[in-house]
C-alpha cells in the first residue's frame, strides 16, 4: 500500500493520470511506471553517404573525391599524392 501511494504521489506531481490496482496474489509490476520515469533512448542510425553524393563538408566536390579519401582503407601515401597531382593538371 505504501509503494502504491508513492507511485500515485509521483504521478500527481508530474500531471500523469494513473490507476493503481493492488493484487495481493500477483507480484508487483511497475515496469510501465519505470518506463515513464526513464524513457528509452530512441535508436539512431548513422546516415550512409553515397560515394557519388555531394560531400557534406560543403566543398562542392563529390564525397569520393573529398572527405571519402580520408577514410579510404589501405591506400599508400604515394598513391594519394599521385592521384592529387593528376587532378591538378
Amino acid at each position: 500500500m505504501k509503494r502504491a501511494e508513492e507511485i500515485i504521489a509521483v504521478c500527481n506531481e508530474r500531471g500523469w493520470m494513473v490507476i493503481v490496482g493492488l493484487e495481493p496474489d500477483k507480484p508487483e509490476d511497475t515496469s510501465d511506471f519505470e518506463r515513464l520515469l526513464h524513457p528509452p533512448e530512441p535508436i539512431r542510425t548513422q546516415v550512409e553517404i553515397s560515394r557519388n553524393a555531394a560531400c557534406p563538408c560543403g566543398s562542392g566536390k563529390k564525397y569520393k573525391r573529398c572527405c571519402g579519401r580520408k577514410q579510404a582503407p589501405n591506400r599508400d601515401a604515394r598513391e594519394v599524392v599521385e592521384s592529387r597531382n593528376r587532378e591538378e593538371k
